[in-house]
């Protein structure tokens, strides 16, 4: 999958990779609950999200990312507006994004034009 400057809605047109949704697949990556946390109060990102589990909003670079060795949300800038994408794993060539409902490779450069280096962690 190719996602440019204007790929990241188009081709995610069915799904609306809202910044809730990027939220609710962070939350079950770390096997929380809904009774213990739901992405409302996670999307505040205070600073301990649930007993144990801190929240983090930073900038960054891919190398950072791959260094923290987490998932992280990222927000994407698209021809009409924002996407959130979790970044599930970083190489040398290129990055694995979760979109929805839907996971996929793209090249790192690719990546860069459309995001502009913040991030959250838990």
């Amino acid at each position: 999958m190719v996602l440019d400057d204007s790929s990241v809605s188009r081709q995610h047109a069915e799904v609306r990779a809202t910044e809730g949704s990027a939220w609710n697949r962070l939350l079950a990556l770390w096997l929380l609950r809904a009774d213990e946390v739901d992405a409302e109060r996670a999307m505040r990102c205070p600073a301990e999200v649930s007993p144990g589990i801190y929240c983090l909003r930073s900038r960054g670079n891919l190398d950072k990312l791959a260094a923290i060795g987490r998932p992280v949300i990222l927000p994407l800038q698209g021809d009409d507006g924002m996407r959130w994408a979790v970044l599930l794993g970083v190489d040398v060539l290129s990055v694995r994004l979760g979109m929805g409902g839907d996971s996929f490779d793209i090249d790192r450069r690719q990546l860069e034009r459309v995001w502009n280096g913040q991030f959250t962690a838990l």
